[in-house]
């Protein structure tokens, strides 16, 4: 990825004081935060957002009653008790959503004001300064979370990202790893440890990740797919058609499953099959722009049309 200190520095400059302001008030939360930990021993945070690396739309959403509605009552509850926590990230997430960062920004602020010694509020902080391209300032508060409870699971692999927008490969990969040893399933880790794995050509490693994933969550046809293609270019091919053979039948109407479980079929020796198998690409999805080229494969292989 490229690196994106250069971008970010200007931005950081101008938030130094705040971020200095917010510092103060939290290593002095943070002491207390830690004498409470030692005393009361099972100290552990929580969120109730979506994983913030999550894959999602790329619809934006402008105005929505719903949400709308969401935006007032969180505001509502949070002029009775700046503290609750949780209201900020329902307001974040709907402008997370609607791909407005500074609006995101805008409150997390008001969030960090209030919550000075929150190691909650760091990470949601941390996640939206991942948003304004800010990795460096994410980093600082995402540590700090790890501070008070290194066992802080969404911290771990929040971090990695940030580490992995620095071009910090090592400790993104170190943090996915403790944050899967942590929690072995936490989803979300997989995929973005799968995805570094990809990044750096390491398909095999990729592949072992994804089958985890998909075994958490067999349901994602998006991660089969996933999944199919790191076997493919780790040279898994017979294992690469079965993930594609498997999609096929969990969604049979999707034509590029079909063609690739063909293509993988014939790589991994099984001529036959993958002839057959792009028989019925041709005759079953006429129109799709690949139709012809799968009837040549299948003439070349002896088949295809009389």
């Amino acid at each position: 990825m490229t690196n994106t200190k250069d971008f970010i520095l200007p931005k950081r400059a101008v938030r130094i004081a705040a971020i200095a302001a917010l510092f103060a008030g939290a290593m002095a939360m943070l002491s207390m935060a830690t004498l409470a930990q030692k005393q009361g021993g099972n100290f552990r945070t929580s969120t109730t957002t979506s994983a913030p690396d999550s894959v999602g739309s790329t619809t934006v959403i402008l105005s929505d009653p719903v949400q709308d509605s969401t935006i007032a009552a969180a505001w509502g509850a949070i002029a009775a008790d700046p503290a609750l926590v949780a209201e900020y990230q329902k307001i974040i997430a709907i402008y997370k959503a609607r791909k407005l960062p500074e609006q995101e920004h805008e409150v997390a602020t008001k969030m960090m004001a209030a919550n000075a010694g929150s190691p909650i509020a760091w990470f949601t902080y941390a996640d939206v300064m991942l948003d304004n391209s800010e990795p460096d300032t994410a980093i600082f508060w995402l540590q700090r979370a790890l501070i008070v409870d290194p066992q802080f699971v969404r911290a771990h692999t929040l971090l990695a990202e940030a580490w992995g927008m620095m071009d910090s490969t090592d400790r993104s990969l170190a943090h996915l790893d403790t944050a899967i040893t942590l929690n072995p399933r936490f989803a979300q880790a997989y995929l973005q440890r799968a995805n570094l794995f990809s990044k750096l050509k390491r398909y095999t490693e990729a592949a072992q990740d994804m089958q985890s994933l998909v075994e958490l969550i067999p349901e994602d046809v998006g991660n089969w797919i996933r999944l199919g293609t790191m076997l493919a270019k780790a040279g898994n091919h017979r294992d690469a058609a079965e993930a594609f053979r498997t999609i096929m039948a969990m969604r049979p109407t999707m034509p590029d499953p079909l063609f690739r479980f063909a293509e993988e079929s014939v790589a991994a020796g099984n001529s036959e099959e993958g002839m057959h198998a792009y028989e019925k690409f041709m005759l079953t999805f006429p129109t799709d722009s690949r139709a012809l080229e799968a009837e040549r494969r299948a003439r070349a292989m002896g088949g295809g049309r009389p």
